[in-house]
């Protein structure tokens, strides 16, 4: 998928959303202590990894095991 079509899908699916910093849980990483959100992508059914896109590159920063376990979903 292009970044266009992972933006535009829904984000339960195969798209993505947007968390602010605040609401992880996780510590934060040696070189992302400046991001204010985290871009949310689906790895498996509603499973997240979290990181940061810098242009085309996608830095995974956390991917979580459990639902819940980064962020409290609402």
């Amino acid at each position: 998928m292009t970044w266009r079509e992972i933006i535009m899908a829904p984000r339960h699916g195969l798209g993505s959303e947007n968390i602010p910093r605040y609401q992880i849980r996780a510590p934060m990483p040696t070189g992302f202590e400046d991001a204010e959100q985290f871009l949310v992508l689906r790895y498996s059914g509603k499973l997240p990894m979290a990181g940061v896109r810098v242009r085309d590159v996608y830095h995974i920063l956390w991917i979580e095991p459990n639902f819940g376990h980064l962020y409290d979903h609402g």
